[in-house]
């Protein structure tokens, strides 16, 4: 086994290795996934997390902008558990307008006091007014942590099933299909190795033969010269 690992190319091992990556990374994928799914279908009023974070998908592109941490429709946004916000942050909270669960993402832009309570002012980065609802504790879900431009409408694909058979199954079945052929081609490799060292072996008998052949008629000849 270890001679066949050293005869391996550097193109088998790389590729291996990418192969091997994939699967970790579109295995990581795929759980989060079914972790939405199922967080989302036990608790419709709230939104799903994934070891404290919150991943958000934007839809519109309210907070467009020019700012560092501006982002546009279709962006993954990953938000965490809120701690001091402050003017300027950006958080996810829920719609109080809204009849079911709409999460909204926007920048703080103001803090104010109402009947003893600190509410937010919230604006998109592309809106010209504030919001029109502020809002209180009960309504924030998290503070931005940092976002990837378009990688939102990949990540909803991904929860589609062809999503997921595109870009989790084919990969593992890729990669079944290569460690298949990379089995067969290494059994055809010691087949040819094993049938090379079979004919070495009866070339050596056959010399070892011819040798005690030869030694056996030059044993006969002396004997025969003594008598």
């Amino acid at each position: 086994m270890s001679e066949s690992k050293k005869k391996r190319t550097p193109f088998s091992i790389a590729f291996s290795a990418l192969c091997i990556f994939l699967i970790i990374v579109l295995s990581i994928i795929l759980i989060g996934n079914v972790t939405f799914i199922i967080k989302g279908a036990l608790s419709p009023d709230a939104p799903p997390t994934v070891f404290g974070v919150l991943p958000l998908v934007t839809l519109s592109g309210s907070m467009e902008g020019d700012m560092e941490d501006s982002f546009g429709a279709g962006s993954l946004v990953v938000m965490t558990k809120p701690t001091e916000i402050e003017i300027g942050d950006i958080i996810a909270f829920k719609d109080p307008s809204a009849k079911e669960l709409v999460i909204v993402s926007h920048r703080v832009v103001d803090i104010i006091e109402e009947d003893g309570e600190v509410r937010y002012v919230t604006q998109g980065d592309a809106n010209n007014t504030p919001d029109m609802d502020t809002i209180g504790q009960e309504d924030l879900i998290g503070e931005y942590l940092f976002h990837f431009e378009k990688l939102g409408t990949f990540a909803l694909f991904l929860r589609e099933p062809i999503g997921m058979l595109l870009f989790i199954g084919l990969p593992v079945l890729l990669f079944i299909v290569y460690d298949i052929i990379r089995h067969k081609l290494n059994d055809k490799k010691k087949a040819s190795k094993n049938a090379e060292m079979e004919a070495e072996l009866e070339r050596l008998r056959a010399l070892a033969a011819e040798n005690q052949t030869a030694t056996q008629s030059d044993t006969a000849d002396t004997e025969n010269n003594v008598s």
